[in-house]
């Protein structure tokens, strides 16, 4: 069952009410009790074991239930919560446990403070239906309380530009009586959409947000992280963002770059690109709009005045391709009294 589910509504410090209708019930034709095989929390935090229990629809329980929960100790099983008498549980436990639910309506999922590692340890739940039977549950759950580990950042692997996509970041840390979060960062919040679900049932407990964005090639490689915070614990996991793309920031430069090129000298011209992803493919030359060579960088070894004219260089990948322009300037052989100059001016980009 999902708790609280839409726009961020974090820091998770509201109560969630453990009712019943958010429990998973089994059937109603016997006696046992129903909860996680395990848990974890973070030292200084809570933790929440959801659990309900059955017995047969022809008990009377009108006199009362009264709920027990025990921890295994050295081959011995304490007393952590006990309805009836209080007063029984041990030292360790009784100022911090508490019942959430409602025995006359099956839930018995409790609720332990201040968590520690010596808290670590398997736990299981008895209930007496008085004036009639009781039930011990055999089966435990397992309480693990450690310092917080990073959340977990699902990834897509690669993105297309400009198309909306979906990132999940989950944590199996859900205390709702303590001040946490779990947050985003490294995304443009403008145009994104965030939203939180909280599972917190018999079945298992999860605290997943999700992110709803879509990236642009600028922001290819750009590092997308989750932090979840617990009380003064902290935690960070995160994703490489890759954005697929055509070649961006194509540019045609001369090289050498504004040098005195005279004719006969050797001269390139050299198609750069800003990024792509994947990588280029493959180059084109056109010279005055006619093709004109496939590689990226395109060679004069002896520059002569009819290798004049406007260049463009094509980069090609498989998300499409981008162009760039230069010119290259050859003085004509008349013109011997002037200096002798191939290529003048700066890179042009489209």
């Amino acid at each position: 069952a999902l708790l609280g589910t839409g726009v961020r509504p974090s820091p998770l410090s509201r109560s969630f009410p453990l009712c019943a209708a958010f429990l998973s019930f089994a059937g109603s034709a016997s006696w046992g009790a129903t909860y996680p095989g395990s848990l974890l929390s973070v030292r200084g935090s809570c933790a929440v074991i959801p659990c309900t229990f059955r017995f047969p629809s022809n008990v009377d329980s009108s006199a009362g239930i009264t709920a027990i929960w025990y921890k295994e100790h050295a081959g011995q099983q304490i007393t952590v919560y006990h309805s009836a008498t209080p007063a029984s549980a041990d030292e360790r436990f009784r100022a911090r446990t508490e019942l959430l639910g409602n025995p006359l309506q099956k839930n018995c999922s409790l609720l332990l403070r201040a968590v520690t590692t010596s808290d670590s340890g398997k736990y299981n739940f008895r209930f007496e239906v008085r004036n009639a039977n009781s039930w011990t549950e055999k089966r435990t759950v397992q309480l693990t309380v450690t310092g917080e580990r990073p959340p977990a950042v699902a990834s897509l692997g690669d993105l297309q530009e400009g198309v909306p996509a979906t990132f999940n970041c989950s944590s199996p840390y859900v205390c709702p009586f303590a001040t946490s979060s779990l947050q985003w960062t490294g995304y443009n919040a403008e145009a994104s959409l965030v939203s939180e679900q909280v599972q917190l049932s018999t079945a298992g407990v999860l605290w997943r947000e999700t992110l709803h964005t879509s990236f642009s090639w600028k922001e290819h490689n750009q590092k997308l992280s989750c932090e979840l915070s617990v009380g003064t614990e902290k935690a960070v996991g995160d994703i490489t963002v890759r954005v697929k793309h055509a070649p961006q920031g194509v540019a045609v430069s001369l090289n050498p770059p504004a040098q005195n090129i005279r004719v006969g000298d050797a001269a390139s011209l050299v198609c750069n690109v800003n990024s792509s992803y994947p990588d280029v493919a493959s180059y084109r030359w056109f010279k005055d709009g006619a093709a004109s060579g496939n590689e990226r960088v395109k060679s004069f070894p002896s520059v002569a005045r009819e290798d004049y004219g406007q260049y463009r260089c094509e980069a090609t990948n498989s998300v499409g391709r981008r162009g760039g322009r230069g010119l290259l300037h050859v003085p004509s052989a008349e013109r011997q009294g002037e200096r002798d100059v191939a290529g003048r001016g700066a890179e042009h980009r489209l």
